[in-house]
């Protein structure tokens, strides 16, 4: 997966990787976002570029059909107050727009 751009809010924001040694290089990245006081909501905008491999399973095209039922869109960590983490927290479905 390639992210493409990153805004917070309406802002650009740079994408840093950040290699770790339980994770494939390219895996997880950072975005630096302006702090968000609790119980308050934002919206974050990645545009990404992911290649779907044929083959057949949960992740693939095979004879014109395509699964991706997981890991092809870019997930949020729940970090502590130190900015540390890695445990993934989804709150909700992202809202996916095609551009």
């Amino acid at each position: 997966m390639e992210v493409l751009d990153a805004r917070d809010a309406e802002t650009a924001v740079p994408v840093e990787l950040a290699p770790q040694p339980t994770a494939p290089d390219g895996c997880m990245a950072r975005l630096p976002i302006a702090p968000l006081v609790p119980g308050a909501t934002r919206t974050l905008t990645l545009r990404f570029h992911t290649v779907v491999p044929h083959r057949f399973g949960t992740f693939g095209v095979f004879d014109d059909q395509l699964t991706v039922n997981g890991g092809w869109y870019p997930y949020l960590a729940a970090l502590d107050a130190t900015g540390r983490g890695g445990r993934t927290r989804r709150h909700r479905s992202p809202t996916l727009k095609p551009t």
